[in-house]
């Protein structure tokens, strides 16, 4: 097993979620691990830092959809940023393509979930390994 341990808001990292998207896509048999380096602040949420709101959207999407979708949304914000993605970065495009309040979305406190296939998933946290593929 490979496990990437990313920092989710620096642009320089889409090339190489790309290349695991391309992976999980193909159904190709390895098993990639993605840990997002984020502030491990509790008193941060998504509303407060980039790194927490890239955490919690990740989590967010992987909820309302799976895995792959939001491996593609991360990665598609960060294609979409000028330079480091930011809070509004995030909060424009969890409304443009979900139409929820991306303020209760990055706002959320750590709520525990088990996801079948996956670890456990803590929202709106770091330090956690946000996904399995």
């Amino acid at each position: 097993m490979n496990v990437f341990i990313i920092d989710p808001t620096d642009p320089e990292n889409r090339e190489l979620l790309k290349l695991v998207e391309s992976f999980v896509i193909h159904t190709a048999p390895l098993r990639i691990g993605i840990v997002f380096n984020v502030n491990d602040s509790t008193t941060l949420n998504g509303l407060e830092d980039a790194g927490v709101a890239m955490q919690c959207a990740l989590n967010y999407v992987t909820q309302k959809k799976d895995a792959p979708t939001a491996l593609g949304f991360i990665r598609s914000i960060l294609g979409s940023a000028d330079g480091k993605v930011t809070v509004e970065n995030v909060k424009d495009k969890l409304k443009r393509e979900y139409g929820d309040d991306p303020d209760d979305i990055l706002g959320k406190r750590v709520i525990e979930l088990i996801i079948p296939g996956h670890l456990k998933l803590l929202t709106c946290r770091s330090v956690q390994i946000s996904n399995i593929f």
